[in-house]
């Protein structure tokens, strides 16, 4: 059979898995997107703000004003935390109505979805038993995908951005790897600790070109905003930290939950939150992702594979992240598929992300930080197995 054929006929299942999710997205999204109560009317809000009044991009009375009027009433407004170039995908949308604007973005979320599988299909096409017998098939059983979808969440597009980054690593093109991956700095407090282990990894040529791309993403979104918006933006930043103040009412008014957090910060919230100042939770959170980074670091300086590197460090910097949600965990998928040995850690994963929404709420997602952690500390009793790269 030609190679060409025999592709063809391994993309199919995939491709039957793909037009039954979509219409399972559609499904979901049709029935709900008119109550307006997605992540996506903050990114709606914020590209009719960058549309008409740029330099008040992150004016929260702003924001709240144009997701009454545009999108729905009654609800909390969710403010945007993300750096301003993002909200230029965004402003396309909003010459839609909300509900059309939501469903298309669905379709744009799924388009990426195919694009996330054709760019890193090596990384997918392993058999893993139960949740991939065929190339791709665990996309469509990981939870935090469909919920990525359904939120209009960006998730899937930084995914498909770590799966370009890594197959130029693959290649030996550090310099367009780097390049590449920060553009992902719309997910800045992900990408910004995963390019600094990447770093420690693939050295200057990786650096420079992260550097390069994060300051032309600097520069655009200063030119967008000004000097008003950047204040704007830091004044948002530093109240989503919760660093000073971490009442109820904060949590509410910046729409951050950190009970919700499958990472560092939402661990340490749970465990020692009902004792600790903000600023105390804050330190400690500090302290930890700071080890875990260093210890990262190590484990990456002795990876014997590529594949092996970028698998810790994304599990590291989803560890460290400091802001997720389970929408964020899509790009788990990365170092899952990578470590397809590592059957414990993808059930624990599959199963739990599901069990907890659906049967503890939100406020339980904390518990999944102990499997992802549970990743890196397993290197410390035995090596881990890796397939071939």
């Amino acid at each position: 059979m030609p190679p060409g054929s025999q592709a063809r006929n391994d993309s199919a299942p995939f491709l039957i898995g793909w037009c039954i999710f979509l219409l399972l997205a559609l499904g979901a999204g049709l029935t709900s997107s008119a109550r307006g109560g997605f992540d996506f009317r903050s990114f709606y809000a914020a590209g009719c703000i960058l549309r008409t009044q740029p330099s008040r991009l992150y004016d929260l009375a702003l924001q709240q004003q144009v997701q009454t009027a545009a999108i729905s009433k009654g609800d909390y407004p969710i403010p945007l935390l993300h750096p301003p170039y993002e909200a230029l995908l965004y402003a396309p949308f909003t010459l839609l109505s909300y509900p059309r604007a939501y469903i298309a973005y669905l379709c744009f979320n799924m388009l990426l979805l195919l694009a996330v599988f054709f760019v890193a299909r090596p990384m997918f096409s392993s058999t893993i038993q139960t949740w991939q017998p065929r190339p791709g098939l665990m996309i469509f059983t990981f939870y935090p995908v469909f919920a990525a979808i359904i939120q209009g969440q960006n998730s899937i597009l930084l995914v498909l951005i770590v799966c370009l980054a890594w197959r130029e690593l693959k290649a030996g093109r550090d310099l367009t790897a780097g390049l590449l991956l920060a553009l992902g700095l719309f997910k800045f407090q992900i990408v910004l600790p995963l390019a600094l282990l990447l770093a420690v990894r693939w050295g200057w040529r990786f650096v420079a070109g992260f550097a390069a791309s994060s300051a032309a993403v600097a520069a655009l979104s200063f030119a967008l905003i000004g000097k008003a918006g950047v204040r704007g933006l830091a004044r948002t930043i530093a109240a989503g930290s919760l660093a000073g103040d971490r009442s109820a009412d904060m949590q509410r008014i910046m729409a951050i939950h950190p009970l919700a957090m499958p990472n560092l910060f939402g661990l340490v919230s749970a465990l020692a939150g009902r004792w600790l100042s903000a600023r105390g939770v804050f330190a400690i959170v500090a302290l930890l992702s700071a080890a875990t980074l260093l210890y990262t670091a190590r484990l990456l300086r002795d990876a014997t594979t590529s594949d092996r590197a970028l698998a810790l460090a994304v599990v590291c910097a989803i560890l460290v992240s400091y802001h997720l949600y389970i929408h964020d965990l899509s790009l788990l998928l990365v170092p899952l598929a990578l470590l397809a040995r590592i059957a414990w850690l993808r059930t624990a994963i599959y199963i739990l992300a599901p069990l907890i929404v659906f049967g503890y709420g939100a406020d339980g997602l904390f518990l999944l930080a102990l499997p992802i952690a549970a990743l890196l500390g397993y290197k410390l009793a035995r090596p881990l197995e890796y397939p071939s790269s």
